[in-house]
Formats: C-alpha cells, sequence, structure tokens
C-alpha cells in the first residue's frame, strides 16, 4: 500500500547524514511555548532548530519519511522493548538541526531520547492545561478537523503526507477525543518522559515559557543573552506564512480535481452520451 501511495502521491524523500551533534531535545507537546524555545535556541548559538512551522511550511517533504517512521513506531508498540526506529532513521530527517522542538520530533519523543542519548532534553510545558487546551483547539484541531483540507489533500501530495501524518499521530495521541482526553494526554505525556528520564539517571529541565532566559541557560550551560526572552506570536509570524502557503497548495489541489474531473468524468458522460445516442437509432 505504501508503495502504490508513493507513486500515486510521489515527493523527493529526505536523505541527510548527520553533520552537527544534536545537542537538545525539546519534548513539550505544541503550544507549550515551543516556538519562544525555538526563537531562544537560535539566539544561544544553536544552529538547526526544527519546529512544526517550519516542517509545515519548508520542510513539507519530510513527511513521506515520518510517516513510515510513524508507521513502524505504531506497528512495533506493545511489542518491543527497544524501538525499531534508529539513529540512522532520524538523521536522515534531522541530520541538519542541532535542537528539536514541536511536531513532528514531539511524536517520536522516546524514541529520540534512545536514539540521541547524549543529547540534553528539556520538557517545556504549560502549567494551565485549560488553556493550553484553548490554544490547541484554535490553531491545530481546525486543520485536523477540516473538512476541505481532509477531501483537498486527495490532490495534491504535500497536503496529502502532512495530513496523513498529522491524522495519524495526533488523534492517537488524544484518544480520537480531544475534548474527553486531551488533559489526560497532555500530562501523561510529561509523566511518562520525566519516569523515564528518571529511571535512566538522565538530567532534564522542566521549563515554561514564563520563567525565561535564567533557568534554562543555566541547564544548557549558556550565558544569558542582552536580549529580552523572545515570545513568539503564531497569529503575527507565522499565521500569514502557512495562510500562504497553504492557499498555494490548495490552489494546486483544486487544478488537480478539475483535471481528474476533465480526464474521467467528461469522457465518461460523453460515453454515456454516446450510447443514448446509438440506442435511439435502433
Amino acid at each position: 500500500m505504501d508503495t502504490f501511495l508513493k507513486i500515486l502521491y510521489p515527493l523527493p524523500e529526505p536523505n541527510r547524514r548527520r553533520d552537527r551533534p544534536m545537542q537538545v531535545l525539546c519534548l513539550g507537546i505544541s503550544r507549550s511555548g515551543t516556538e519562544s524555545l525555538q526563537a531562544a535556541l537560535i539566539l544561544l548559538g544553536y544552529d538547526g532548530v526544527a519546529h512544526g512551522f517550519e516542517w509545515w511550511l519548508d520542510r513539507v517533504h519530510d513527511s513521506i519519511t515520518w510517516t513510515s517512521m510513524a508507521q513502524a513506531k505504531f506497528r512495533s508498540a506493545g511489542h518491543e522493548s527497544v524501538s525499531p526506529l534508529t539513529r540512522d532513521d532520524f538523521d536522515r530527517v534531522l541530520g541538519d538541526r542541532a535542537a528539536t522542538t514541536d511536531v513532528p520530533t514531539v511524536w517520536f519523543a522516546q524514541e529520540l531520547l534512545q536514539a540521541y542519548p547524549e543529547a540534553q532534553v528539556v520538557l517545556n510545558y504549560r502549567e494551565d492545561v485549560e488553556a493550553w487546551k484553548t490554544s490547541f483547539r484554535q490553531s491545530v484541531l481546525p486543520i485536523i478537523d477540516s473538512t476541505r483540507y481532509q477531501f483537498m489533500r486527495f490532490f495534491q501530495s504535500e497536503l496529502f503526507w502532512a495530513i496523513r501524518l498529522t491524522n495519524m499521530c495526533w488523534p492517537r495521541w488524544y484518544k480520537h477525543d480531544f475534548e474527553r482526553y486531551a488533559a489526560d494526554s497532555y500530562l501523561t505525556h510529561y509523566a511518562t518522559l520525566e519516569a523515564l528520564l528518571a529511571s535512566q539517571q538522565r538530567p532534564f529541565l522542566r521549563w515554561k515559557p514564563s520563567d525565561g532566559w535564567a533557568p534554562l541557560c543555566r541547564f544548557l550551560k549558556r550565558p544569558v543573552p542582552a536580549q529580552k526572552f523572545p515570545h513568539g506570536n503564531f497569529a503575527t509570524e507565522f499565521g500569514p506564512k502557512l495562510m500562504v502557503t497553504d492557499a498555494h497548495r490548495l490552489r494546486r489541489a483544486k487544478q488537480n480535481l478539475i483535471l481528474i474531473i476533465c480526464l474521467v468524468v467528461v469522457p465518461v458522460i460523453a460515453c454515456m452520451d454516446l450510447v443514448l445516442e446509438l440506442a435511439t437509432r435502433t
């Protein structure tokens, strides 16, 4: 099935090699200060910081590989004590990144800890889980629940793989019922990672955006920058870019849909008309 889908929805698959150390894994859930954290890590000198907006805007072709990795992860769930995903697998999509935040990487939090045991770990979070739910509900759920996106993805390769990966990971994470289970999933995510890190005696930092520079720089052993701590603003910084990018993808999907209609539906109608015409002559 995957082979057929890769033919039907072709994208160039990444095959990066690691060209810098993986230094920091930020494994907090989306809408938990990930934009601020990405900007902060860049200011601290980390060269290449992965983030969900970057993936959706500029590295969406990686979705085809992330999807294969997600399938391998879910197939092995409950059957293996060691992840089937290796450091080489992650290097293919993250080889040019020194730090990670947000999705798709947070969907593979435990696997990343196994793949990069030398990396420092930050668990970015929000104290107010209901506020997190509101933020997620307003920014992420509209895409997951969008009939337009879910339909038009079948007519454009980038949309197909990005939405397929999103559909595969987010609903599974909140047990296909956001309002009922998302808060529990949020708390369980952090509790599971903290227990795992403690069992490995691996240091980690619990951090929220209001903590600012001091604890982050102390943990990462970096000097505190002169700049104020950055606070990401989805609406002003990334919203317009996402709207333009997705409008372009949806426009191409619409063009492909029209082309399919012309190539399939019109000939069928023409054949039916011809059959009816021949029938009236007899």
